[in-house]
């Protein structure tokens, strides 16, 4: 498009701004660009009537480059000043920084030249100009292909990139499901324990209040029996009565710690042979009993009290206790008073106010202590018993 009058009035426009502005240096510019549209519109009266503001613009500016002697010979060419166009043509050659800018002033030199009819010099810079043109064409088709190589690098380029950052966003969302899943079967994994807790602490609740319950029922059958045998006349058949009575319910405890111990809910809960009627029988106990099955601890106080109980009713488990009283604390010396007295371990552990992994582990730790063997918390209890035949 050779829009000639809008670069006059472009150029008129950017020369009233810089006036205004007082950039007069810059005028350069824009008067550089009225001087080429006079030229192609071939208003050489025009271009003459500013071509020495831009000479003296020019110079003062240091600008008298290869476009400036370009515009000055176009115009000595246009006006018939031959010297003058082929000076500045051959000027403008040597500001010419590679072959496309040579092909105006070989055009220029090769069109005076014609009309001089300089043969020799017409061949010459004919043939210049042509393999200038040439040169061009060949250096705008490599600058063509390397904008085109450029375009599908940065296409290329920019695939990958979007690629990656595909992959890195399937990361993001991978990681954030990961975690997701983590908190949400770690809060799970949390509720589900909280539950199973719950569940054991309710069922030792009530194995604590069964295994109460036929205590007290034993307990009453004895002190019936007791009373029946203190009247001077009795009836047999009720004695024997009595008897079968107490024996069964003596199964029954029997069978009932054995049903605990096969749900291992607790270590070997089994008593060995005929419960000892001094500890059945006691209402301190019974009392401790009942309060291990609503889950109440026991006071220092009534551990006092169960530690005495215990040195009369087990005087060698006493003096083995003291023998061994430096490797021993309160706290293990009260859970072999409890075991001796014929507390289930989730008593105990109710009593002392400690979980029933705890208990096992000390119960486990107790055997070396006291026996010098190796053992868990079943062997334990099985030696305790049957101290000081081991």
């Amino acid at each position: 498009m050779q829009c000639y009058d809008s670069v006059l009035t472009i150029s008129e426009r950017v020369m009233a701004g810089y006036q205004h502005y007082g950039a007069t240096s810059h005028l350069v510019y824009p008067l550089a660009s009225r001087i080429f549209a006079f030229l192609r519109l071939e208003c050489y009266d025009s271009v003459a009537s500013i071509l020495n503001d831009y000479k003296l613009l020019a110079r003062s500016e240091n600008k008298e480059d290869g476009y400036f002697h370009s515009l000055l010979a176009q115009y000595f060419q246009a006006t018939g000043d031959v010297d003058s166009a082929l000076t500045h043509y051959r000027l403008t050659l040597l500001h010419c920084a590679n072959n496309a800018e040579k092909a105006v002033p070989y055009r220029g030199l090769f069109q005076i030249y014609y009309q001089l009819g300089l043969v020799d010099s017409v061949a010459k810079y004919s043939q210049l100009y042509c393999n200038t043109t040439d040169s061009s064409v060949i250096f705008n088709s490599n600058a063509t292909m390397q904008r085109m190589q450029h375009l599908y690098d940065y296409s290329h380029f920019q695939e990958q990139a979007y690629r990656k950052t595909l992959k890195i966003h399937q990361l993001h969302v991978l990681i954030s499901a990961i975690i997701i899943l983590f908190l949400f079967t770690l809060i799970t994994g949390f509720h589900i324990t909280r539950q199973i807790k719950r569940q054991k602490e309710k069922q030792i609740r009530q194995i604590n209040s069964e295994y109460t319950i036929l205590l007290e029922t034993y307990n009453a059958t004895r002190s019936e029996y007791m009373q029946l045998q203190k009247q001077s006349s009795y009836d047999s058949q009720q004695m024997k009565q009595l008897e079968t009575k107490m024996h069964e319910q003596q199964c029954l405890i029997d069978t009932y710690l054995l049903e605990i111990k096969k749900n291992k809910k607790t270590a070997d809960e089994r008593l060995s042979g005929i419960l000892n009627d001094d500890i059945i029988s006691n209402p301190f106990l019974m009392g401790l009993h009942k309060r291990a099955t609503v889950g109440q601890t026991v006071t220092n106080e009534e551990r006092v009290l169960v530690r005495q109980l215990f040195a009369q009713l087990f005087p060698k488990h006493q003096h083995l206790f003291e023998e061994n009283k430096g490797k021993l604390s309160l706290e293990e010396v009260d859970i072999c008073i409890f075991r001796m007295l014929h507390f289930v371990p989730s008593e105990i552990a109710a009593l002392l106010c400690m979980t029933s992994q705890k208990l096992t582990n000390l119960r486990s730790r107790l055997t070396p202590k006291l026996f010098g063997r190796k053992g868990g918390a079943k062997e334990f209890d099985a030696l305790l018993r049957n101290y000081p035949n081991v």
